[in-house]
C-alpha cells in the first residue's frame, strides 16, 4: 500500500463510519478499465461494483439499448447499496483523449448492439470520430449523458457536489493497484497481461491536429486536476490533486451536478 493511501483510508476509518474492513466499493465510470479491475476481482466476497451507477437517483438516460429493454428510465445509482454506505470507496480515471476514443469505438464488432458506449454513436448517428468528437465539443448538443460528457467522473459526486469516492485510481498504473488491492483485500488477482500503451487509440485514429488541440483545451480541467500530460503520461507533481502517481485523492474536488462546474475547496 502506498503511504498516502493508507493514509486515507485511516482517516476514513477514523470517522468511525466506514472502514477497509467491510471492503472496497468500486463506483465504475465507463471505459476506464473499470471492467478490467472487476474480473481481476471476481469472487473476492470483499469487491464490490456499483455498475455504471450515480450519486443520485435522477439522471435521465436516453439511447441506451440494455437500459430500454428493462424500461430503466433513469440511470441506477448506488446510494442505497450497503455496500456503498459502510466500504472504503474509489472509482478508475483514464486519460481523456484516450478515454474518449474508447467511448466512441466502444462495440465497434459485428453483432453486437449499441456501437458506441450505452450505444451513443448509434443513437446519435455519428458516421465518424470527428463528428462524434466534433458534437462532444459542442456545448449545446443534446448529449445522450450529459453528466458525463461535463466531466468523466461525474458519477462520484452528490447532489450537493460532494466527491462520494475516498480515492482515484489512474488506469494507466492498474496493474500497480491489483497489487495493493490484493494486499489490502487478502485476495491474490492475476495482472493485466498486456495493459494499451498509452496513446494507442491517439495514435491510430486522430488525423486531424486542429481537433486534437481543441479536445486538449476541452479536457484541460481533467488534465491540470490528475496530471495528465499532453502525450497522456501522468506528471503527480503537477496534480492540482494529491497525487502518487497510482492514487488521487479528491477531498477538495467539488462538481455540481446542473451547472457542469468543477472547483476546488
Amino acid at each position: 500500500m502506498t503511504e498516502r493511501l493508507e493514509d486515507r483510508i485511516e482517516a476514513v476509518a477514523g470517522v468511525g463510519l466506514r472502514s477497509l474492513e467491510h471492503g472496497i466499493f468500486h463506483v465504475h465510470i465507463p471505459k476506464t478499465g473499470g471492467s478490467t479491475l472487476n474480473n481481476a476481482f471476481k469472487g473476492a466476497p470483499n469487491y464490490f461494483n456499483s455498475g455504471h451507477a450515480f450519486g443520485v437517483d435522477d439522471v435521465v438516460h436516453v439511447g441506451h439499448i440494455a437500459h430500454f429493454e428493462r424500461g430503466w428510465k433513469t440511470w441506477p445509482t448506488y446510494i442505497y447499496d450497503r455496500n456503498f454506505r459502510k466500504c472504503i470507496r474509489f472509482a478508475v480515471i483514464r486519460s481523456p483523449t484516450e478515454w474518449l476514443f474508447s467511448y466512441y469505438y466502444h462495440n465497434q464488432r459485428p453483432n453486437l448492439d449499441g456501437w458506441g458506449w450505452a450505444s451513443a454513436v448509434e443513437y446519435h448517428g455519428f458516421e465518424s470520430f470527428e463528428q462524434f468528437a466534433e458534437s462532444f465539443l459542442d456545448h449545446d448538443f443534446e448529449w445522450h449523458c450529459r453528466p458525463i460528457r461535463d466531466f468523466q467522473i461525474a458519477q462520484c459526486f452528490d447532489r450537493n457536489g460532494k466527491c462520494q469516492v475516498d480515492f482515484l485510481v489512474y488506469k494507466e498504473r492498474l496493474n500497480d493497484a491489483i497489487s495493493v488491492f490484493s494486499k489490502l483485500l487478502g485476495h491474490e488477482a492475476a495482472l493485466v497481461a498486456k495493459p494499451r500503451n498509452i496513446g494507442a487509440y491517439r495514435n491510430r485514429y486522430v488525423t486531424n491536429p486542429d481537433l486534437t488541440n481543441r479536445l486538449l483545451f476541452r479536457f484541460r480541467t481533467e488534465m491540470a486536476l490528475f496530471g495528465y500530460q499532453k502525450d497522456g503520461s501522468i506528471d503527480p507533481e503537477r496534480a492540482l490533486l494529491e497525487s502518487d502517481g497510482i492514487f488521487a485523492f479528491p477531498d477538495r474536488l467539488r462538481f455540481d451536478l446542473r451547472s457542469g462546474c468543477v472547483s476546488l475547496d
